[in-house]
């Protein structure tokens, strides 16, 4: 019969370590890809989030991600 893994392992958390080999030295976000870790050092590790919405007091620290709450939070992107 085989060992079930104790409470506090993560079934995949050897994987993890060899999918993620870029980490980030300020806050330990991992990444499978260096370009990855560019944009997180650059656009989002310590960081004030510059994008506002223009319709709540949502802000985020990429564009993207604030086009992506404008179409699941208000249904589209404002004109």
């Amino acid at each position: 019969m085989p060992e079930e893994p104790l409470e506090h392992e993560h079934p995949g958390a050897a994987h993890a370590a060899t999918s993620a080999p870029f980490t980030c030295a300020t806050c330990g976000k991992a990444y499978r890809h260096q370009p990855s870790l560019w944009k997180h050092r650059k656009y989002e590790c310590g960081q004030v989030p510059r994008f506002a919405c223009p319709l709540c007091p949502h802000r985020a620290k990429r564009k993207h991600h604030l086009v992506y709450h404008l179409q699941a939070r208000h249904g589209g992107k404002p004109a």
